[in-house]
């Protein structure tokens, strides 16, 4: 397993999002500069973790983690299509989702969920994490 594999394949199904402009995503690990101006989003698998579920010769230890998704839309601009993105963000990453990787890990969604919203001087923002757990391939 490969959290560099959950990550794009996270990133992956962030792409496929209806009216998604690449350009404006904040991927985890690069550099971003946003257009004070422009809505984006900004990605990050924001916890992961293992947990051994049985012991001897049957051992399995699968990973669980959330991948994040925060939208940043200019303040001013009102909330209408900041809460709108987020929850079509909720709907495409939510139940049922899975993914197979390269090495053969199942990835699961457990399950999608708006996660709070913030604002500071520039931006208003709301973030949605996605739930997901390993199972054996």
């Amino acid at each position: 397993m490969s959290e560099a594999l959950i990550q794009e394949a996270f990133d992956g199904r962030l792409q496929t999002l209806a009216g998604v402009d690449l350009n404006q995503i904040a991927w985890f690990g690069t550099t971003f500069e946003p257009d004070p101006r422009t809505p984006y989003m900004a990605t990050q698998m924001a916890g992961i973790s293992r947990a051994r579920v049985a012991a001897g010769d049957n051992a399995y230890a699968p990973w669980s983690g959330i991948y994040q998704i925060t939208y940043h839309v200019p303040r001013g601009d009102g909330t209408a299509g900041l809460l709108a993105r987020r929850d079509a963000l909720v709907a495409h990453f939510d139940r049922p989702l899975g993914f197979s990787l390269a090495d053969g890990t199942e990835v699961v969604v457990d399950y999608a969920t708006p996660a709070g919203q913030y604002s500071d001087d520039r931006w208003v923002s709301a973030v949605v994490r996605v739930l997901w757990f390993t199972t054996k391939s």
